[in-house]
């Protein structure tokens, strides 16, 4: 019995075709607490997802998350339900500290969803479809030293045909599955008893680094074996993270400098994993430029980032980002500021690395 996959469940992608047919079934589930409903997206006007969703008419034009998070409240009230309308990039990590379930529709999420998984030592079961084949199929993950990753059965080319995205540039939809509303039940009633049997502890059956494949169209299923790839290029390492009491309201930039002052040397650099800092926004539209106080990219508000002059969405350029901040460069000013002030966000996971070392902090608890 995984004891933390009991406590809490994420659903990474909850309202689309997999996800939004997964959720009752999780309502349904024996042990279950809490669940944590993930997805950015809206329904769209209009109808449209009525086709390969499982939503009814009066759910368009509403956030995918609330939607399903009233849906699965309405079958078991007694569940902790916590929707999320923000991109995975954004979450902090401490509120994905459970079995993931990822319903992801692109290479780049489940890319991420695996790097988290292992970060955080928690399983993860990825369902994914294809329309046009009528295929259906699991992976099961279980982070361990033994254990392959994602990524470990990927080769050049799956590398190549990543989704790029770049904050200069915005986000980039990946091209729609076109699956039918039941290929999506399908692949999600699969993800269900997978996750049935890790929460009773039956990892005899679970299908641990193996990927079940079910074809409608041709009425066969398929069971592929994988195995850890010695030139993978994940580390497969999970971090070993600190909790810190205190909130982002409470804890200044260089408190957290000096949690990590243990990884030595007068060089120390501070950063948030998936999270950029940008110190100016420019305007691709008329080119207006606005300075900011140093904040990370992917938690300013909509409207620091409406041009004052046309109107349109500013971004920021690439001299103005920072993947991470040495402690050497930062004004005295900045140092006594809350991380709230940067952005952060409670369960947010920062790294202090030095010479010695490269330790990680969880900013207070999540539960």
């Amino acid at each position: 019995m995984i004891a933390i996959a009991a406590a809490l469940i994420v659903v990474v992608g909850a309202g689309g075709n997999i996800g939004s047919h997964l959720v009752p079934h999780l309502g349904r589930l024996r042990g279950l607490r809490r669940v944590v409903l993930v997805d950015r997206d809206d329904y769209e006007e209009g109808g449209k997802n009525l086709t390969s969703q499982d939503i009814t008419r009066r759910d368009c034009g509403k956030a995918k998350a609330a939607v399903q998070a009233r849906r699965l409240r309405r079958i078991n009230p007694e569940l902790e339900v916590i929707a999320i309308a923000d991109a995975l990039e954004n979450v902090p990590m401490g509120r994905l500290r459970g079995l993931i379930l990822g319903c992801v529709d692109s290479r780049v999420a489940r890319r991420t969803l695996n790097w988290l998984a292992w970060r955080l030592g928690v399983p993860w079961i990825d369902a994914g479809v294809h329309g046009e084949e009528l295929l259906a199929r699991i992976n099961v993950h279980m982070p361990g030293p033994a254990q392959p990753c994602l990524e470990c059965a990927w080769e050049a080319r799956d590398y190549e045909t990543l989704e790029q995205a770049y904050p200069c540039a915005g986000n980039v939809t990946p091209p729609a599955t076109n699956a039918p509303s039941a290929l999506g039940a399908l692949a999600a009633a699969l993800q269900a008893l997978e996750c049935r049997k890790l929460l009773e502890g039956d990892r005899e059956r679970l299908a641990i680094g193996k990927q079940v494949t079910v074809s409608a169209l041709t009425h066969r299923h398929y069971v592929t074996r994988f195995a850890v790839n010695p030139a993978c290029r994940f580390d497969h390492e999970t971090w070993r993270i600190e909790t810190v009491a205190r909130g982002p309201e409470r804890l200044t930039v260089r408190q957290a400098f000096d949690m990590g002052r243990a990884a030595g040397g007068a060089s120390l650099r501070l950063r948030v994993a998936h999270q950029l800092f940008a110190s100016a926004l420019c305007c691709p539209g008329c080119g207006r430029r606005r300075d900011l106080s140093l904040h990370l990219l992917g938690r300013l508000d909509a409207g620091e980032q409406v041009c004052d002059g046309c109107g349109g969405r500013m971004r920021a350029a690439g001299a103005d980002l920072f993947e991470w901040l040495p402690e050497a460069d930062l004004p005295p000013a900045m140092k006594n500021v809350p991380l709230r002030s940067l952005g952060f966000r409670r369960g947010d996971v920062f790294t202090v690395a030095g010479d010695a070392g490269a330790p990680h902090f969880q900013i207070g608890a999540t539960a």
